[in-house]
């Protein structure tokens, strides 16, 4: 968790104490490659950081794959039903 708590850090540093307790709260979980790990057509009810690897978002346009988004170590995924509402999606790479 290296880079998630350095990525916290860098956005605000919290007290070691309510650092913790943050990352205590958290769950590491594990994806393969190519798993579609969020989509526009559910409502996400977690949110990711990018502890190992790449993640990229993207959606359908005439047929082809657009890619707005790349994700690496420490980065939170966003939430995309929120920013994009047509066919979106993640995927680990």
């Amino acid at each position: 968790m290296q880079h998630i708590q350095q990525k916290i850090n860098g956005i605000y540093a919290l007290p070691n104490a309510e650092l913790q307790l943050l990352l205590n709260a958290m769950e590491r979980v594990e994806f393969a490659k190519n798993h579609i790990i969020i989509s526009a057509d559910k409502v996400e009810r977690y949110l990711y950081f990018i502890e190992k690897g790449i993640a990229r978002a993207y959606c359908y346009t005439d047929k082809q794959e657009a890619t707005f988004w790349f994700g690496q170590e420490g980065d939170l995924v966003p939430i995309l039903q929120q920013l994009h509402q047509s066919t979106t999606w993640l995927r680990k790479y």
